[in-house]
């Protein structure tokens, strides 16, 4: 306020201001609380999001620049995890493969291990998003979900053709999240079995997964992690959290 009231002191102030119809008072008023707007958002890095921006975040873009950002919790965790990528080099293009520094039999095993996950899951993995909390005593909004691999590419060599959540084949899944949450049993397939959380602490997240084709159900798991401005924020390491699920 008092930065606004100086604003409006240095407008009224200038040489023939009182012969300033009011349209012209408003714009000028305007444009400097916009600069007034933008320096405190710089100040504590928050810029505005736009539209064109979340579909860049959503699809992973990696063009996507601070100064294009909408959401204030979406820029923090863009922030946040910029340290991670800091010296990223794009090491698939690189002669930097187990096949050529590890003997060809146990590159083959490792390789074999990879495919029987594919069978074993039946194509079906655990994925995790996360952005900080709005939420008072929480650190991080967390939505975990199933997703179905499907090769993007020739069909040689590909483990598992098989799509139980494309062909509706998933019946429920039952969610364990450990001792500080409750167990939980989606059956919003339409959501991919989507279930969203707060926490104020990383956990292991098991997803038993039936099936409606009398298949046995199978077990998943990811560690759900996230990162924050500071590395040393207590909050982070600390487990639990609170749920937020819509039944």
């Amino acid at each position: 306020m008092q930065s606004l009231a100086e604003v409006s002191d240095q407008v009224y102030s200038r040489p023939g201001a009182e012969n300033l119809g009011a349209g012209e008072v408003t714009s000028r008023l305007a444009e400097s609380y916009s600069h007034v707007l933008r320096a405190a958002r710089q100040s504590i890095h928050v810029e505005r999001l736009t539209s064109d921006t979340v579909r860049l975040i959503e699809s992973q873009d990696r063009n996507l620049e601070p100064e294009d950002l909408t959401d204030p919790l979406l820029y923090f965790k863009v922030v946040a995890e910029r340290p991670v990528f800091k010296n990223f080099a794009d090491e698939s293009s690189q002669d930097t493969s187990v096949a050529k520094s590890a003997p060809k039999q146990a590159a083959e095993i490792l390789r074999d291990q990879r495919n029987r996950l594919y069978v074993e899951n039946r194509n079906l993995f655990l994925i995790h998003t996360w952005r900080p909390s709005a939420r008072k005593g929480q650190v991080a909004d967390i939505s975990i979900r199933l997703t179905e691999h499907v090769r993007q590419g020739p069909e040689a060599g590909q483990a598992s053709t098989e799509r139980p959540l494309a062909d509706g084949l998933v019946e429920k899944v039952e969610y364990d999240l450990g001792s500080s949450f409750r167990t939980f049993e989606k059956h919003n397939a339409e959501a991919s079995f989507r279930l969203d959380i707060s926490a104020y602490g990383p956990t292991m997240c098991l997803a038993k997964v039936y099936f409606t084709d009398n298949r046995p159900p199978i077990t998943l798991y990811r560690y759900l992690d996230f990162i924050m401005d500071s590395p040393s924020n207590p909050a982070v390491s600390a487990p639990g959290a609170q749920d937020t699920t819509n039944e």
